[in-house]
């Protein structure tokens, strides 16, 4: 086998494994009157609630929205406060996000499709953290309640970066071309 043979084929391998470690995306959809953050960890979403009504709440109820599967948030229960007022508090926890969010400290990015106000990530994924990742919504500055929707995107598994179509053939131009240096420079050697 040749040397332009062997890049080609190392070229070739390495494009089909960059497109098997394809990004993960989690997207969330959210009804949403102040601040609250969402955490996520492994299959889990949680929301912790601090100003204003609860995600889902202010007089309606509306779910949150995981990747097309809708989570109806259970808020600790005061009768007199059903919109969970500023009470920074804790929801249930669904277990149902999927792809998960893997146990390691990938970088997740934060793609915003709507919002009228702020989304953040304040926390990456850790070890020191136990692996969660937190995203604020923050619609405090404006009166009333609207809808965010958002996507997070996972790097592909083991850390190693999606490749798009257009960076899988600038990786093959790239290895070519190393294979015709590799070439001249062993034809200048004889």
């Amino acid at each position: 086998m040749t040397a332009l043979s062997r890049v080609v084929v190392l070229s070739l391998v390495l494009v089909c494994v960059a497109g098997n470690a394809a990004a993960q995306t989690i997207t969330v959809e959210a009804w949403i009157d102040g601040r609250s953050q969402l955490i996520i960890s492994g299959n889990t979403a949680q929301w912790y609630h601090l100003d204003y009504s609860a995600p889902g709440r202010g007089g309606v109820t509306y779910p949150t929205v995981i990747n097309g599967v809708d989570w109806y948030p259970v808020w600790p229960g005061d009768p007199g406060d059903p919109d969970n007022y500023f009470c920074s508090c804790y929801s249930d926890v669904f277990a149902g996000v999927n792809p998960p969010l893997p146990s390691s400290a990938i970088p997740v990015g934060l793609n915003i499709i709507q919002a009228r106000d702020t989304v953040s990530i304040i926390q990456q994924p850790d070890p020191g953290n136990g692996y969660e990742l937190i995203v604020e919504f923050d619609d405090n500055a404006l009166g009333g309640a609207d809808w965010y929707e958002i996507e997070l995107q996972i790097a592909g598994a083991e850390g190693i970066p999606a490749t798009s179509g257009r960076g899988a053939a600038i990786l093959v131009l790239l290895m070519i071309g190393a294979a015709i240096l590799v070439l001249r420079t062993q034809r200048g050697a004889l």
